[in-house]
């Protein structure tokens, strides 16, 4: 229905001939004055213009004026995103009330005109456009894009203005010349961008090594080269292999000797062709294609690459990232959608004397997050690509609706327009929790996907590694939990990894929010094989279990739990939690245990206390003098473990208790974790 009344809006827009008056007098400097007190107060905003002082004349005037019906059309999806959040797929009717219409400049927080030199002006990326809805009194708002045509720059080269059209396709010139631009502009701009992970800084002026074997893409030929250590600049992809049934083309030991006299085109799969052509059409000589560098079918040459994939990635010119392609036999030059109608915003710079010479254009966004930022294409499911994008210094990922350029300076549509960037959280909580999500071919590269990226991270922060756990994070690494419920009697785990670490269940995993929280632990240290962790600490017997809880006004630990349910990373925690009782059944906290069908009641639960509100210190002094550090409510972290035949103990869930009273007759012990 929507995009019915989007279409007939279109049609009416190619009969409009004329703005009209109050959408004549926007201009830059009526959008820089300051507002009325009374809509400061009620809008938040200080600066922006009146448009229409009765809103429920917008409809009428949307017939007639072009920009208006912009408008109209943008505040419609506004109230259809909050129709759709209460009511599902109900259809809106967009009807105003007499209130103001009004209009605030919307600017780039950074001020940012990449890939243009940076200069000084007013940095418009839009406008904000708000109204009040007739029926509810609630507040729309919605977002009109500028852009200027052929010159960026505003009068006396100025950015008032960094908005650019929509490109007309992802494999037009004007595409190719953008990534060209953006490229120099990153090389010449961002120092943050000439450091690798580790912290080493690369020069740019100098060609790199390339890796130990590239597709060399020059001329109308593409063939497979052993690089010998020789230098260059390479591109490197990124991409979704596709399903089992089938699997992209592969360099094998049989075909290895082929693939470097010649690779024909007609056998090399889309995706790859379009890495090829956006290598060539940039500038480079060389693309880095895992599946066709590395010889598949030698599990030594794999093993040898695939630790090497860090600085592969690192030192690449460039990462090209099939973003929304499920194989690589479909391509990423997806067909693109007729833009969005556009309407000239006449004398915008009306106050300059050279304003004839720059054309400002106002247009709205009707393509959807799905089809634009790659958290929602098929490569965001790829366990590979965590470390692919973490890793590259500069990424252009190619969506279904649009270009993304992501350094680690900044992140940009190619309409301009700055965006959050998935790839360039470098805290390895956030990274496993990310990662823990993605999908693997194989099992067992659980641990040899994050591979590359883990030695990178290594040679900055010196902390001995494990298993995926860094040692001086512990125990704060160690309390995970799963996102969705393991069936089955025991985890399938084909690396037989340490119950302890979050690469052990094959599962979604989220850290518990530890906000504070001090170690516990008089003493945490790995075996001499890593496989064993070594922990002192205090632990308690765990007895009184039950799945149900009012979460209704409770004392002080039930609202405690209610915050930490609604609050956890993991949105299943409040269905998947069993809940502790002392001995007179009031609450005194929750666990979460890694296997659903987890047996509480035959073989004995041990709580070990890691990490609380207070420290270790703070607490032996306190059962020492017996006077009380703090009087707020405490809170524990703890690992819940058994003990096996051999005397040690496995891991089996976590979880969190309130009160320093549970714990006052728990013991300090000893016990070896595998």
């Amino acid at each position: 229905m929507v995009a019915c009344v989007r279409e007939s809006l279109l049609a009416v827009c190619g009969s409009w001939s004329y703005l009209c008056a109050r959408c004549s007098s926007v201009c830059l400097g009526a959008l820089k004055r300051e507002l009325p007190a009374g809509l400061t107060s009620r809008l938040g905003a200080k600066e922006g213009m009146v448009l229409l002082r009765d809103g429920s004349t917008l409809a009428q005037s949307a017939t007639r004026c072009r920009l208006c019906g912009l408008i109209q059309e943008a505040l419609l999806c506004s109230l259809q995103t909050v129709v759709n959040k209460d009511k599902g797929d109900a259809v809106a009717a967009l009807s105003l009330a007499r209130d103001a219409v009004v209009l605030e400049p919307k600017a780039d927080s950074q001020g940012s005109t990449f890939p243009d030199p940076p200069t000084g002006g007013s940095h418009l990326t839009g406008l904000n456009v708000t109204a009040t809805e007739s029926t509810t009194g609630r507040l729309l708002q919605a977002k009109i894009r500028l852009y200027t045509h052929g010159q960026h720059k505003g009068p006396r080269h100025r950015h008032d203005i960094v908005g650019r059209p929509q490109l007309q396709g992802p494999a037009s010139p004007e595409a190719f010349s953008l990534v060209e631009r953006w490229l120099g502009a990153c090389k010449r701009d961002h120092p943050c961008c000439w450091e690798t992970l580790s912290g080493e800084l690369l020069n740019e002026s100098q060609l790199p090594e390339l890796p130990s074997r590239v597709i060399q893409v020059t001329g109308n030929s593409v063939k497979l080269l052993p690089s010998g250590r020789r230098c260059g600049r390479y591109a490197t992809l990124s991409h979704c292999w596709g399903s089992s049934g089938r699997q992209p083309l592969k360099t094998t030991r049989a075909n290895l000797q082929g693939h470097l006299q010649g690779i024909p085109w007609a056998s090399i799969p889309k995706t790859f062709q379009d890495a090829i052509t956006v290598t060539r059409n940039i500038g480079l000589e060389y693309v880095w294609i895992d599946s066709l560098c590395i010889v598949q079918d030698d599990h030594q040459d794999w093993l040898k690459e695939s630790k090497r994939m860090g600085s592969i990635y690192e030192q690449a010119e460039i990462t090209i990232a099939a973003s929304h392609t499920p194989g690589c036999w479909e391509g990423f030059f997806f067909a693109r959608h007729p833009p969005p109608p556009s309407v000239e915003i006449p004398g915008f710079f009306s106050h300059e004397t050279d304003a004839s010479r720059v054309q400002v254009f106002a247009t709205i966004r009707r393509d959807t997050a799905t089809n634009t930022f790659p958290e929602f294409g098929a490569l965001n499911s790829r366990a590979w690509a965590t470390q692919e994008w973490l890793l590259s210094r500069r990424i252009i990922f190619f969506t279904k609706g649009t270009l993304i350029w992501s350094c680690k300076a900044i992140t940009q549509r190619e309409t301009g327009e700055r965006c959050y960037s998935v790839s360039r959280n470098t805290r390895w909580k956030n990274i496993i929790e990310q990662y823990s999500d993605r999908q693997l071919t194989f099992p067992t590269d659980r641990l040899i996907a994050l591979e590359g990226l883990r030695r990178e991270l290594g040679k900055k922060i010196a902390c001995e590694y494990a298993f995926g756990v860094w040692k001086e994070s512990l125990p704060n690494q160690l309390l995970w939990q799963v996102t969705k419920r393991i069936g089955g009697a025991a985890i399938s785990d084909p690396l037989k990894l340490p119950t302890w670490t979050w690469a052990h269940v094959p599962s979604g995993v989220r850290f518990l929010t530890i906000d504070r929280a001090k170690n516990l632990c008089d003493s945490i240290a790995f075996g001499d094989d890593a496989r064993r962790m070594s922990l002192q600490v205090r632990a308690k017997r765990l007895s009184n279990l039950t799945t149900t809880l009012d979460f209704g006004q409770g004392d002080a630990v039930t609202e405690a739990i209610y915050v930490d349910m609604i609050s956890s990373h993991a949105k299943a925690t409040k269905s998947m939690a069993h809940f502790i009782l002392d001995q007179g059944d009031s609450p005194i906290g929750w666990v979460v245990f890694d296997l659903a069908a987890e047996d509480t009641t035959s073989e004995p639960i041990l709580c070990l206390a890691l990490m609380g509100s207070i420290g270790r210190r703070e607490e032996q002094a306190e059962r020492r003098t017996g006077k009380v550090v703090s009087k707020k409510l405490r809170h524990y972290w703890v690992l819940l473990v058994r003990q096996r035949n051999d005397g040690r103990y496995y891991r089996i869930g976590i979880g969190k208790t309130y009160g320093s009273k549970w714990w006052q007759d728990a013991d300090i012990k000893t016990l070896e974790l595998v």
